[in-house]
């Protein structure tokens, strides 16, 4: 899968976003990541090839019925579990980042 890696200086997580290029929540969800300097990768869905988008879909547990998929974005898996949305609460309880005052 051809990822877009971000640099971070906290790296001991493994930390992947699929997302879509056009989405506000995708987006906050990079830049929270940025903001707390979390080493991250992600895929955007919409720009991906078809085979990327069918190994995506497959990798965050979803069978791609005749119809299509809906899904809501972005899709963080943090150390194989999934947050649907961006919810810094749980992306911040998950990666251990200290509660801000």
């Amino acid at each position: 899968m051809t990822w877009v890696e971000v640099d971070g200086e906290i790296d001991d997580k493994d930390v992947a976003i699929y997302s879509l290029s056009y989405c506000h929540a995708c987006d906050k969800a990079k830049n929270y990541l940025r903001e707390k300097d979390i080493e991250f990768r992600y895929l955007d869905i919409d720009k991906a090839s078809p085979e990327d988008r069918s190994e995506a879909a497959g990798l965050f547990g979803m069978d791609i019925p005749d119809g299509g998929i809906s899904i809501a974005f972005p899709i963080i898996v943090l150390n194989d579990e999934k947050i649907i949305g961006f919810d810094p609460e749980k992306i911040s309880e998950k990666l251990d980042l200290q509660k801000e005052g």
